[in-house]
């Protein structure tokens, strides 16, 4: 059976231009945020979780990605 897409609001900002917002349909949180970052380094390593994804963009980008199911 197919896992039916769930549709995400991912908000993303990198502290100098504001807030981006976008509509993603994904399999879970996780994949809409690696589809709105669209970064083929960042689709090669292995996320345990969502969090773990929002630690790193920080850590690394000093940047604050988020999500919400609608």
């Amino acid at each position: 059976m197919e896992t039916q897409d769930k549709k995400f609001v991912i908000a993303y900002s990198d502290q100098n231009d504001g807030i981006d917002l976008e509509i993603i349909y994904g399999k879970n949180e996780l994949d809409a945020m690696l589809y709105f970052l669209d970064n083929s380094d960042i689709d090669a390593i292995t996320w345990s979780s969502p969090a773990q994804l929002q630690d790193w963009i920080w850590d690394e980008w000093g940047a604050i990605i988020n999500y919400i199911e609608v």
